[in-house]
């Protein structure tokens, strides 16, 4: 797998799986549009913690872009 940059990330569809892995770690798979994995992981659950804290940042940075540009 080659590493991903957000170019990667926003120019095509991607879907996020993540589940609770057997050593209670959180086993996470990025899958393409193609159905392909381009991303997997098995992190402690801090590192998923991160993960959906800077997904939230996004979140709050495009709702302050899109009321910038109403």
């Amino acid at each position: 797998m080659k590493p991903l940059n957000l170019y990667d990330i926003a120019s095509c569809d991607h879907a996020i799986f993540a589940r609770i892995a057997k050593n209670g770690e959180i086993e996470v798979e990025v899958w393409n549009e193609e159905e392909k994995i381009v991303y997997h992981e098995i992190s402690h659950r801090f590192a998923w913690d991160s993960l959906v804290s800077f997904a939230k940042m996004v979140l709050q940075q495009d709702a302050k872009l899109n009321d910038n540009l109403s």
